[in-house]
């Protein structure tokens, strides 16, 4: 598979967990939310050290902070 296909993939599924978690009344965050844009266009872009650096200095985030934020994205 692709990469586009993939992503799609992904975001039917995170949209499908948000669904059931509200039906189940659990709070869903999904991954990457609270994160700046411009963060996860670098991790989108396979840029994961320029987007912990970034984050780090966007929010004053220690680096296993940062790096522990942007694991799941």
């Amino acid at each position: 598979m692709d990469d586009a296909t993939l992503r799609a993939r992904i975001a039917r599924i995170e949209e499908q967990l948000e669904r059931l978690s509200v039906q189940a009344g659990i709070p869903y965050d999904r991954p990457g939310s609270g994160i700046p844009q411009n963060v996860l266009d670098l991790v989108n872009a396979n840029k994961r050290i320029d987007a912990i650096k970034e984050l780090m200095n966007q929010t004053g985030m220690s680096l296993v902070e940062a790096r522990d934020a942007l694991e799941n994205v």
